[in-house]
């Protein structure tokens, strides 16, 4: 786990360790306050060796901190503006990011996918409305996970207008499930306030959804 306190110093937690370890990141002193996008992706597997993706939100940009070949890891250089041209939606309005074989930039309504720095327009990729938005007000989506079910590769959207989970195609973006939390009884909150969210890769049947609310961690089977 990697993450970066007010003072703007980066800090690396092993989850087996579990003891703070500093990591020095030349340019944090650049980054706006407002930026609390941060990713990583392993740059070397199975080595701890991954480069660093972060949405700087006042110049609507995304920097890539590049890793050294050791281990543990080091940036022994400046980050790089990673996007090659302005994308249609402001990337510093993104309420996620997710890196894997792209860069998602995650927006209340959609996603810009982002290839090896050159982001695309919507009219080439974006999500579908789910089929019941008539009859819903304006989508929220405000987190962000990718999961691979099977052999289908799915985003996993929350979307906190609605209280909903939803599931689309990453290929192309089509809707394919939605999940809400039941009308009555004492789960019937679930889904209303949730803060982070992880849903599980599974060879056969349904993934695990992890999420955090205000009060506690719950786990539920998105089937």
């Amino acid at each position: 786990v990697v993450l970066i306190d007010r003072q703007r110093q980066a800090w690396r937690f092993d989850l087996g360790e579990q003891i703070p370890r500093r990591l020095a990141m030349s340019g944090l002193d650049a980054v706006s306050a407002g930026s609390d996008l941060l990713a990583a992706l392993q740059h070397r597997p199975p080595l701890e060796i991954f480069n660093l993706y972060l949405v700087d939100a006042s110049a609507d940009d995304v920097r890539k901190w590049s890793s050294g070949n050791v281990v543990p890891v080091t940036y022994p250089g400046d980050p790089e503006q990673f996007l090659t041209e302005a994308p249609d939606l402001p990337a510093g309005d993104a309420r996620d990011l997710l890196v894997d074989a792209n860069l998602w930039l995650l927006h209340p309504g959609t996603v810009t996918r982002v290839n090896f720095g050159t982001p695309l327009i919507q009219e080439d990729y974006s999500l579908d409305q789910p089929p019941d938005a008539a009859v819903r007000g304006p989508l929220g989506y405000t987190l962000l996970d990718g999961a691979t079910i099977g052999e289908r590769e799915l985003f996993y959207i929350y979307d906190a207008a609605n209280a909903r989970i939803i599931a689309f195609q990453r290929a192309d973006g089509a809707f394919v499930r939605q999940w809400l939390a039941p009308r009555e009884g004492a789960e019937s909150g679930l889904l209303a306030a949730v803060q982070a969210m992880t849903v599980s890769s599974v060879a056969d049947g349904p993934p695990a959804a992890y999420l955090l609310t205000p009060d506690r961690i719950v786990r539920i089977v998105l089937e």
